[in-house]
């Protein structure tokens, strides 16, 4: 469904919103040798590799975004555009800035760097080594700060139903809240059935039923209620901003550069 679903399963591994990473070898190398850009006004993305070009695989799993004290991993796809990698690319996934992989990315062409959230383009230059350094040894990495991703939104009204998942290729750990823009709340899900059919989530409350045609269903007491489905790609600001449901950061470049 979404422009990110065919990358999910090159090997990122998601330990959790805020799990600190442990430290092993490819850690080490981000600390020691990873190349690091700022914006000079306390914003930074750390690369594992000093020369990160050759090795597409390596770059994509290991890219991180922090304020300097706090680093978090970002799920990347990367690309170049010519043999000699002098024009790089890599799209970071943020679906507030929608599934077209261009609109959240960091890149560097011709030795020049720039960071782009939407339509807004800035620039970043490369840390001296020494001074990188100095910055990533104290630092903490952690996993991806948004490890969900939206599954249903439905509407009854002005009172949503919302469903996220796990962001994987074949996701489970399903969340469901109900409420106002901007009051959302959580409910505990007592039970879910998942099939070619779609899924049906149980709460103390009723039952949400979600098709695999997108009609959604809320049932209470044996009474259904047929939902207005809502979209998720043309509402990506009202899912990740405006239901509030995630806050404001999500341990993005995107939360500083657009």
């Amino acid at each position: 469904m979404h422009g990110w679903r065919h990358v999910v399963m090159l090997g990122v591994v998601v330990l959790g919103p805020r799990a600190a990473l442990a430290e092993d070898a490819n850690l080490k190398a981000v600390r020691e040798t990873g190349l690091v850009l700022t914006d000079g006004k306390g914003h930074y993305v750390a690369f594992a590799n000093a020369d990160p070009g050759g090795d597409e695989e390596s770059d994509r799993s290991l890219v991180f975004y922090g304020d300097g004290k706090t680093f978090y991993r970002q799920f990347v796809k990367a690309s170049g555009s010519d043999p000699d990698h002098k024009a790089r690319h890599w799209a970071v996934r943020d679906p507030r800035m929608g599934f077209e992989l261009s609109r959240s990315s960091v890149a560097v062409e011709n030795g020049a760097w720039t960071i782009t959230c939407g339509d807004k383009v800035s620039p970043v230059a490369p840390m001296e080594p020494k001074a990188a350094r100095v910055v990533l040894a104290k630092a903490t990495f952690r996993s991806m700060l948004l490890d969900r991703d939206a599954f249903a939104l439905g509407r009854d009204g002005t009172t949503y139903y919302y469903v996220d998942s796990e962001f994987a290729d074949a996701p489970k750990d399903f969340r469901l809240y109900i409420g106002k823009r901007g009051a959302m709340k959580r409910q505990k899900i007592k039970d879910t059935a998942g099939d070619q059919g779609g899924h049906v989530f149980t709460t103390a409350l009723g039952k949400l039923e979600v098709t695999t045609k997108g009609a959604l269903t809320w049932q209470v007491k044996g009474k259904p209620l047929a939902l207005t489905a809502v979209p998720i790609d043309p509402n990506l600001s009202l899912v990740y901003s405006d239901l509030g449901v995630y806050g404001t950061k999500f341990g993005l470049p995107c939360d500083d550069f657009q």
